[in-house]
């Protein structure tokens, strides 16, 4: 029996589609969580007072199913702390105040890719995890039971349009990256999924593709949920992922563009994880796109945005 996704046409209003990705100041203090990810919390490797500089290791991965954690400013450590995470638990956190002059740390170097478990150790020493919002850590889905991999550009909320925009602006390094994890575990596919109406974004593609032997474009129908990569595994492969099942089990391994722009500066550029972009839009002034030090306040990023131009907005 063959399937139908005909999913939701929603209007898009990607209102910050042409705009480019604003850097923040840095801010006075960053608190940096231990627990951004699936699994064990990283464990604290610093002490108050301490010294640290930017992409030095401040928590070290606290099991199989973890990540290292990374300073995002230059500074000094204020304290280790504790905040509310995103479950309701308890976590502890990192505060650095800051000193402003975001000094590298000089200890990182590139890393060795001789083999498979080389490129494994290197995006786990990364402190790289999935930005689909799981926050799986990356490594565990590098696999060579993968015979396809797929890059996830649909972004599923009508309202997003980061991804489009990163791999428009930044498409060979993150071509080059996702080529680089086919190679590594053997695929012999690399599909980039793509919403066909994200035309700018196709055609900086097309710049590039024949340089990738292997990689193709499936170009995506603008319906909702096509991100869901259960949805788009179907949608470029045909292939069904069971309920409850995960996608390496039907020889799929999906990652999204801001992933395999974190693996580009991690093996080219030597930069473990301290940044993220974030998008604040809806129902205000100034929609934006900005790229932020981990463990920046929620209201020092939304300030970026202006005012809520709505009477009796509703907070999620």
């Amino acid at each position: 029996m063959k399937l139908h996704i005909h999913g939701v046409h929603v209007p898009n209003r990607k209102n910050t589609a042409e705009l480019a990705a604003l850097r923040l100041p840095i801010p006075e203090t960053v608190e940096i969580p231990m627990s951004m990810h699936i699994g064990a919390p990283a464990i604290p490797v610093v002490k108050p007072g301490e010294n640290v500089r930017v992409g030095q290791l401040i928590g070290k991965a606290g099991g199989f199913v973890s990540a290292p954690v990374y300073a995002s400013v230059s500074g000094t450590v204020k304290k280790i702390g504790q905040q509310v995470g995103s479950g309701g638990r308890l976590m502890q956190t990192v505060i650095i105040a800051a000193d402003g002059r975001q000094e590298p740390d000089p200890d990182l170097k590139p890393p060795k890719l001789d083999t498979m478990q080389d490129f494994l150790d290197a995006v786990r020493a990364s402190g790289m995890v999935g930005l689909g919002g799981a926050g799986f850590p990356t490594y565990g889905k590098l696999s060579n039971k993968a015979d396809t991999i797929l890059m996830n550009c649909a972004e599923c909320e009508p309202l997003l349009k980061l991804h489009r925009q990163l791999l428009g602006t930044h498409a060979r390094e993150i071509m080059q990256a996702f080529a680089l994890i086919g190679e590594t575990v053997g695929a012999k596919e690399m599909i980039i999924g793509i919403k066909k109406e994200y035309k700018g974004t196709i055609a900086a593609l097309h710049q590039y593709i024949d340089e990738f032997p292997g990689m193709r474009i499936h170009e995506l129908p603008g319906a909702y949920p096509m991100g869901d990569e259960v949805v788009l595994i179907y949608e470029a492969t045909g292939r069904v992922v069971r309920p409850g099942g995960l996608p390496i089990e039907c020889g799929v391994a999906v990652f999204n563009v801001e992933t395999l722009g974190n693996v580009y500066r991690a093996v080219w550029e030597q930069r473990p994880v301290t940044e993220k972009y974030v998008t604040v839009v809806g129902e205000v002034e100034h929609p934006v796109t900005v790229r932020v030090p981990v463990g920046i306040s929620i209201g020092e990023v939304t300030a970026m945005a202006g005012a809520v131009t709505v009477d009796d907005p509703v907070y999620l």
